[in-house]
């Protein structure tokens, strides 16, 4: 069966998302991978992919920082308190993600190695050498030439270990690490390092899965509507039959991937309660054209992106961004315009509660009597409307459960380790 993506662009999607949720980790994910390959390329002993495996892992460090660390800058939440963002880090990636115990290499990476050689971890000297590599880039970043990696020395066998140390500098010698972090040519190397991933189709499958979760990040309302929508065009495609393994899977990942484009609209635009100005609509608006940018960018396949840049479109051309036609819109991008509008009815939104059974079918009998939808397609909603929107509503709580699970997880580590201070 053909690829919804291939590895090297599914890593290129993991790190790119975080970074349109959050503007602080904007490149410093990238050069601190870099600084790490770098160190373990020196060291020796791992293959191409295992070192590509971790710089992944390292440009997806900061990631609990969307969840637990609301507001300040890279360096306030890195240097006050790291730990909450590295705890929550760590779990999301370890029970969502295939990293499993890999991951821990985040919760401990700003840990200093005097506590750190005490504990029975295998992969704790990786987590040392990341967080060596994230101080570097952060002092490096803001410092400039006025950094003196050197003075670290004052923090051997306190901060980082001597094999660290002498690793970096070692490393620094050999690929001249300050030198293409200045000059931006770091990105063309961590580019051909990613080559060597290859992912399994299963790592895949929980990989594109985690892109899910990533909609938690901006608040329970956005995930709660991808999985609405993964469910209601899965359970229509059913009820109108025809579909292969295949076209399912694209369904799915086109409803998974279809609003990624939201991750950049402000939250206050996201929660007005009220109608929004023509600026604020014209910047709803290009969450569609920043979402295929995306899709474009990372060689997704062509029907996914289909389904992601044509789910505002309508039959009669009167939809956006395009004003594509019927004979511009395969089944799959009409099914997905029908459950993007059901979803976005029958979810609670700041300005109004949930739409009710019978004016969500009134208001989609309207549009197809204007040819907005597909007639087949609404009729097999209408048809079907408790059975499917019951579904929805079940796959939802099953996600705000894993979420919640999540969250007390982190709240029982974090305890467990303050306790131990």
């Amino acid at each position: 069966m053909k690829e919804i993506v291939s590895s090297k662009n599914l890593c290129g999607l993991l790190t790119d998302l975080p970074r349109l949720i959050d503007k602080r980790l904007i490149n410093h994910g990238d050069r601190v991978a870099y600084i790490l390959s770098c160190m373990l390329m020196c060291r020796g002993g791992l293959e191409d992919f295992e070192i590509a495996e971790y710089a992944l892992l390292a440009e997806l460090h900061d990631i609990g920082a969307l969840a637990v660390e609301k507001s300040g800058d890279m360096l306030k939440f890195e240097n006050m308190n790291p730990m909450p963002h590295s705890i929550y880090g760590y779990l999301f990636l370890k029970y969502i993600s295939p990293m499993g115990e890999t991951a821990k290499i985040i919760m401990y990476s700003h840990v200093d190695w005097q506590t750190l050689k005490g504990i029975k971890f295998d992969l704790k000297d990786i987590s040392n050498f990341l967080n060596l590599a994230g101080r570097i880039d952060l002092f490096h970043n803001t410092l400039r030439s006025k950094f003196d990696h050197r003075k670290l020395r004052t923090y051997e066998n306190t901060k980082y270990s001597k094999e660290t140390l002498d690793l970096f500098d070692s490393a620094n010698a050999k690929y001249d690490i300050f030198a293409n972090l200045e000059s931006g040519e770091y990105k063309k190397k961590l580019d051909q390092l990613y080559n060597a991933l290859l992912f399994s189709d299963e790592e895949k499958e929980k990989y594109l899965e985690v892109l899910l979760y990533y909609s938690e990040f901006k608040s329970d309302e956005t995930v709660i509507n991808t999985v609405t929508s993964i469910t209601l065009v899965k359970e229509i495609a059913k009820k109108l039959g025809g579909f292969n393994e295949w076209d399912m899977r694209v369904l799915h990942y086109g409803a998974l991937l279809h609003d990624i484009g939201m991750f950049t609209v402000p939250m206050d635009i996201l929660t007005a309660p009220r109608a929004l100005t023509p600026e604020e609509l014209a910047t709803m608006r290009r969450h569609v054209e920043l979402a295929s940018n995306l899709m474009e960018k990372h060689k997704i396949d062509p029907e996914v992106l289909s389904i992601v840049s044509k789910h505002h479109e309508r039959i009669d051309g009167s939809g956006y961004p395009n004003r594509l036609l019927a004979k511009d819109l395969s089944k799959s991008d009409r099914i997905m315009q029908v459950a993007d509008t059901v979803t976005s009815l029958i979810s609670k939104r700041s300005y109004r509660k949930p739409k009710p059974k019978d004016a969500v079918i009134a208001i989609l009998s309207d549009e197809v009597n204007h040819n907005k939808f597909d007639r087949p397609i609404v009729k097999a909603l209408i048809d079907n409307y408790d059975e499917i929107v019951h579904k929805s509503e079940h796959e939802a709580e099953i996600m705000l459960k894993n979420v919640s699970k999540l969250n007390s997880q982190y709240a029982a580590v974090s305890t467990a380790l303050v306790g131990k201070k």
